[in-house]
């Protein structure tokens, strides 16, 4: 009864796992691409455990270390898949290269390795050295090294590229939300930190007589089933944060002449720094003044991508320039646009037209809860405090 528990959840994430990489194969986001091989690889995962359980009836010594030596190839290829689809989140212009094969050079050893026997086994009928099956312990420990190796190296990268990220996003879009926060991801690095050590300790404790084994065996397929259900339900909802190149930007600058002849190589090497000060002044005037002509700050999904187009420059200059005269990242810049204007209009009501929630989706603020908290950080007061000190203000004029 026992047996059959273990392979009916098994194979629950078998099909769990395929499902959503199906899913996220069909997207045509690139991370999704990436996503939808992760959840391949680790479908192949429990495919082979179930594979080698279904061995183990048959008593198939070779099958068995086969395609546990398989189970472990594919999952050296579970952190740097990982690392890859952040990456592909958190960078403007991500593509990926022959360079970043290397990530995956473990898996492809220890695939060749597999491949090289059960080309001996099947092929040539050879038979496997002993030894294979003597050093096994000690093959297992060196691939459990490996992966947690490579858990140790990556879950810090990803959780430095999620957190720079938040900072990269303040300097690109005018507003946070959870299609760009990726708050979602940091809580998954943790759990998925603690489900790759969990078998170790689920190993452990299933050789200490005072545990039920198989009870901490069924404990882990249902913490693995929660974890595959959370990560494939946020690789699906999660959609492409940077798909927005900015490149033919650059090249219509260029051919166009709008530009001085100094700055063209700047432009070409994209590099803000090197603009001059009066081309950094020119820039920042030219946005303020069309942001306040045709109140952009009133989109809700305004970002420094949809200025650049508006403008026809390119968007790291406008980010440098941002930056550079006023002082604040582009995130804060076009949010004080919508407290002003909040202000201007609270200032004017005089006969209370707008309520706070109204007023906070007319100035261009995903939920009210973004406005409160940036119309205080900018004002020092709340809403509902600053239009009570107005109406306050209003009524001792009157008195007067």
């Amino acid at each position: 009864m026992h047996f059959e528990i273990h392979e009916f959840l098994n194979f629950q994430l078998l099909l769990f796992s395929l499902l959503f990489a199906i899913i996220l194969l069909t997207e045509k986001f690139r991370s999704k691409k990436i996503a939808g091989i992760l959840m391949l690889a680790i479908a192949l995962l429990y495919f082979f455990v179930y594979i080698g359980t279904e061995s183990v009836k048959t008593g198939n010594r070779f099958v068995i270390d086969t395609n546990l030596i398989t189970y472990r190839s594919f999952l050296l290829s579970i952190n740097p898949l990982l690392f890859l689809y952040v990456k592909s989140l958190t960078t403007e212009r991500f593509s990926f290269n022959k360079k970043q094969l290397f990530h995956f050079l473990p898996f492809f050893l220890s695939a060749f390795f597999v491949l090289i026997i059960i080309s001996a086994y099947y092929i040539f009928n050879t038979n496997i050295p002993e030894k294979i099956y003597v050093h096994r312990e000690l093959r297992n420990t060196l691939y459990s090294i490996a992966y947690r190796t490579q858990v140790l190296i990556y879950v810090p990268i990803m959780w430095i590229l999620s957190i720079r990220h938040i900072k990269q996003i303040n300097n690109t879009f005018s507003y946070k939300d959870s299609k760009n926060n990726l708050l979602w991801l940091k809580a998954f690095l943790i759990i998925h930190s603690i489900f790759v050590f969990s078998d170790l300790i689920t190993s452990t404790l299933r050789q200490m007589p005072v545990f039920d084994g198989y009870t901490i065996l069924v404990g882990y397929y249902i913490f693995a089933t929660f974890y595959i259900i959370f990560l494939g339900c946020f690789l699906i909802k999660q959609k492409d944060i940077y798909h927005d190149s900015h490149l033919s930007h650059i090249k219509n600058i260029i051919n166009k002449g709008q530009i001085e002849e100094e700055d063209k190589e700047a432009i070409k090497e994209e590099s803000p720094q090197a603009l001059s000060d009066t081309k950094s002044k020119e820039i920042y005037k030219k946005i303020v003044d069309l942001i306040k002509k045709d109140k952009l700050f009133e989109n809700p999904e305004l970002s420094i991508y949809l200025l650049s187009k508006k403008t026809n420059i390119n968007s790291k200059y406008i980010s440098y320039a941002v930056n550079k005269e006023a002082g604040v990242n582009f995130c804060t810049f076009i949010n004080q646009f919508r407290v002003d204007e909040a202000k201007r209009l609270l200032d004017a009501d005089r006969k209370n037209r707008y309520t706070l929630d109204s007023l906070s989706a007319i100035v261009g603020f995903h939920s009210y809860t973004s406005f409160y908290s940036w119309f205080k950080k900018l004002t020092g007061k709340t809403p509902s405090q600053y239009k009570k000190d107005n109406e306050k203000a209003e009524n001792e004029y009157h008195i007067v």
